[in-house]
């Protein structure tokens, strides 16, 4: 073999780019040829293709980039945005995770942490990547000899213990999103309200649950801060927290949109790393991973993460 390029498989590209966009455009047909006020009807189709062109950008764009070129010298990864080139003779470490939802396999060497997502590509990535590395380095505690963990390990051990940590991010592009879906769709919803009667009015539906969603986003999202006790969300409907005691399982979706915090008869859900954003965004994630290593708490993948909901962990006035 010279070289083989796998690129994302059609079953990603119909689950996440190629369905979204057909019932985008048949919500469009059908609101275009339902009777109504023109008004109303054009500012529906404007806002469907609008999100239409989102999903195009958010991971249609993406996906057509995205790349593993391997060859007989080595591996090109392509993420969409950047490409890394990596000899063979280069790999130190090499081991695959075992969540079948969003199963990574990593390559590290001196200079380079790459993780290839296996879910996206063919069944046979796998396979061939492992024919072309070097035995030592596909080997259970290879990653072990990779530079950046004795220094990982040190930093790890350090951000646990310090007990002056305490570190604070947001989530704007929630807060945005809740604020453009309210503008956007309760003005339509109100609109179809009053000008359409009788069975008509059905078409109010949409609009009316994305209205009520972009509240729910409002009143839901707000900063996160962690410290080397415990997590807090702090919303406009109040103060959400667990002690990392506390925690006994960790749930997240593959998109790392969402992270669900639950033990002891409580569930803390928070925004994912997706939704993050500050100057503080990477030292929050290497101290959520930090506290999961050193307590031993297993991070599950599961799409049902999306679907959690608080329980037992709201701070009640007088509470610290």
């Amino acid at each position: 073999m010279v070289s083989r390029t796998f690129r994302i498989k059609w079953r990603t590209w119909i689950e996440e780019v190629i369905l979204p966009l057909a019932s985008t455009v048949l919500l469009v047909v059908v609101y275009a040829a339902r009777p109504g006020p023109a008004r109303a009807k054009y500012s529906i189709v404007a806002i469907t293709l609008g999100f239409a062109i989102f999903i195009w950008f958010s991971s249609g764009r993406k996906y057509w980039r995205m790349r593993v070129r391997v060859s007989q010298d080595g591996i090109n990864c392509h993420d969409g945005k950047a490409g890394v080139d990596i000899r063979w003779s280069d790999v130190i470490a090499a081991w695959q995770t075992t969540e079948p939802k969003q199963s990574l396999f990593y390559i590290g060497t001196a200079d380079h942490m790459v993780p290839i997502p296996l879910h996206l590509f063919s069944r046979d990535l796998a396979p061939t990547l492992e024919s072309f590395l070097p035995r030592q380095s596909l080997l259970e505690d290879s990653y072990t000899r990779l530079p950046q963990h004795k220094s990982w390990c040190a930093k790890r051990k350090e951000i646990v213990e310090n007990t002056a940590t305490v570190l604070r991010i947001k989530v704007p592009l929630i807060t945005a999103v809740g604020w453009v879906y309210l503008i956007l769709f309760l003005p339509v919803t109100v609109l179809l309200v009053i000008f359409l009667s009788g069975p008509a009015t059905w078409a109010a539906i949409v609009p009316g649950i994305l209205s009520a969603v972009a509240a729910y986003l409002l009143l839901s999202s707000g900063p996160i801060e962690v410290n080397f006790d415990r997590v807090t969300r702090i919303t406009p409907r109040g103060r959400y927290t667990m002690r990392w005691e506390e925690v006994e399982m960790v749930e997240a979706d593959h998109q790392g949109q969402a992270i669900v915090l639950s033990g002891g008869g409580k569930c803390l859900p928070l925004p994912g790393p997706a939704w993050w954003s500050g100057k503080q965004k990477a030292d929050v994630f290497e101290f959520f991973l930090a506290q999961f290593q050193e307590r031993g708490i297993t991070v599950h993948e599961t799409g049902k993460a999306l679907l959690r909901r608080c329980r037992n962990a709201e701070v009640l006035r007088g509470e610290s």
